[in-house]
């Protein structure tokens, strides 16, 4: 049994790495089974208005997929520890030369269900996911503005900041005392140097080497019953890397950069640290990257960052660098 467990905050990817990771014929994903067992399997009100109606990505309701459908009567049954090891013998059961992909992204989970000596999860290894903290809080605070009820401490810039910053040394420091193999995985390094961040990762997994290019998002093996609705529906999304370049304009953080020089400094070693694993030649991929306008570009010199289809994401850290030193 292997299993390879995504851990980062939501908005930071997870469903696209698990989309792109589920591609490569030796991996399945399940989706969030945390949320799964949590949920019994029947989407919530918010997900339901939202748009999701419980069915698996293998295009079958949950009660009729040839994975999901056996566990189905257990969900409201089983202690959650019972149904989580339930669940991964199943999936040993049916893939049994495959490696199980959870996508459930929460410290707390994975502290749940595999750091027991009970797991079943066999050979486990961690993707630590982290995205620029000024692309996580422009998109987080997006979607609080769309979000009816959304928490207040989210609409603070210099809090929200703050809360990426906390969260995710708390998921670092985590997994360094868990001893679990672990590898750290920059956003904007998958989307910008995707063939040499796909290889790395696939070296991390020791499972075969695949070009990015023969990679079909759209052929992707998964038996998800929850997640972004946007990249689950969209064929645009499924076919290319899409990427929101809009915090390219937004320059809150230089004007509160006397009072961030934590989150920017964490900001900056991720970035740079997770970069001198990459050989030196330039981006190229085999898919194609779509970088999504600005909603508005101001007046200035810094909206032609905007149009730069190039951005290294170890330019962008030093920019956060150069600014905490002035």
């Amino acid at each position: 049994m292997r299993t390879v467990y995504i851990a980062s905050l939501s908005r930071s990817g997870s469903t696209f790495l698990q989309l792109l990771l589920s591609s490569h014929p030796e991996i399945v994903g399940l989706g969030e089974i945390a949320h799964v067992i949590k949920t019994g399997g029947v989407p919530t009100a918010r997900q339901a208005a939202g748009g999701s109606d419980g069915s698996c990505t293998c295009g079958h309701p949950a009660a009729d997929c040839e994975f999901w459908a056996p566990l189905m009567p257990e969900m409201a049954q089983s202690d959650e520890h019972a149904l989580h090891r339930n669940i991964l013998a199943r999936f040993k059961e049916q893939f049994p030369d495959k490696l199980l992909l959870d996508s459930s992204k929460s410290e707390k989970q994975f502290a749940k269900y595999y750091l027991q000596p009970d797991s079943g999860a066999g050979d486990l290894r961690v993707i630590f996911l982290i995205r620029d903290f000024r692309g996580w809080v422009r998109s987080v605070q997006k979607h609080v503005r769309k979000t009816p009820g959304g928490s207040f401490i989210y609409r603070s810039y210099l809090a929200t900041s703050y809360l990426w910053y906390l969260k995710n040394r708390s998921i670092m420091q985590m997994l360094r005392r868990s001893g679990v193999s672990f590898l750290c995985v920059s956003y904007e390094n998958l989307v910008f140097h995707l063939d040499e961040e796909v290889e790395r990762i696939l070296r991390f997994l020791d499972v075969g080497q695949v070009p990015p290019g023969d990679l079909d998002l759209g052929k992707a093996v998964m038996h998800e019953l929850f997640g972004s609705p946007t990249i689950r529906s969209s064929t645009r999304h499924r076919s290319q890397v899409v990427y929101d370049q809009s915090w390219f304009c937004d320059l809150r953080y230089v004007v509160r950069s006397p009072l961030m020089l934590p989150v920017l400094h964490f900001n900056h070693q991720v970035h740079t640290k997770l970069a001198k694993d990459r050989h030196k030649s330039g981006p190229a991929s085999g898919m194609p990257v779509c970088q999504e306008s600005c909603a508005s570009r101001p007046a200035s010199s810094a909206s032609d960052s905007c149009t730069d289809t190039k951005t290294s994401p170890v330019a962008l850290a030093e920019c956060g660098r150069a600014v905490a030193k002035d």
